[in-house]
């Protein structure tokens, strides 16, 4: 997907984003977010900054293996779900999730990166949906696969973060519907 059009080079664009932003100034309560903003060059919709930001920063320390980082963004009593963990029924909860979480990631994956194409919110959920590129550990064998995460929130932290090996799963979870 390619990245919005810079603003710079739309003048009625750049006039409907300062008049949005002149609406959302106004209205208590309500999330106003740049969609040229999106990583990735995605999509975001009716998220609050915080939340954005969390949920990309979530996916930068993913993709860079940062796991204290993403320790980092986690509640005290985070549940993690990942793909490998969903499929065969484990639950990483507590202090030791993330620690138990890039453990399964180390005995399953030489690499491993995912390509976020969409972040959505909804009903405090945030769905990012895109593609898992990585390397099978021992093999040569290259994966690809379409998956999604599905992250709740408790405040400014990490409640929850749970993989789908399907986007339209990923969906559903989130309540986004099909």
């Amino acid at each position: 997907m390619s990245r919005a059009p810079s603003t710079q080079r739309w003048p009625a664009r750049r006039r409907a984003h300062r008049q949005i932003n002149a609406i959302c100034a106004h209205l208590s309560g309500v999330d106003c977010v740049d969609p040229s903003s999106a990583p990735n060059g995605g999509i975001i919709q009716g998220v609050s900054e915080d939340r954005v930001e969390i949920a990309r920063r979530a996916l930068e320390y993913f993709n860079r293996g940062e796991r204290d980082a993403l320790a980092g963004l986690s509640s005290p009593n985070i549940e993690i779900v990942p793909l490998r963990a969903a499929l065969e029924g484990t639950v990483f909860r507590g202090d030791t999730a993330n620690a138990d979480f890039w453990t399964a990631i180390d005995e399953t994956w030489e690499e491993i990166h995912m390509d976020a194409e969409e972040i959505l919110e909804s009903g405090g959920r945030v769905a990012i949906l895109g593609h898992l590129r990585g390397r099978a550990k021992g093999t040569d064998v290259e994966v690809e696969s379409p998956t999604g995460w599905v992250l709740t929130f408790d405040g400014d932290k990490v409640a929850s973060m749970r993989t789908y090996s399907s986007v339209a799963d990923a969906r559903k979870a989130a309540g986004l519907g099909d």
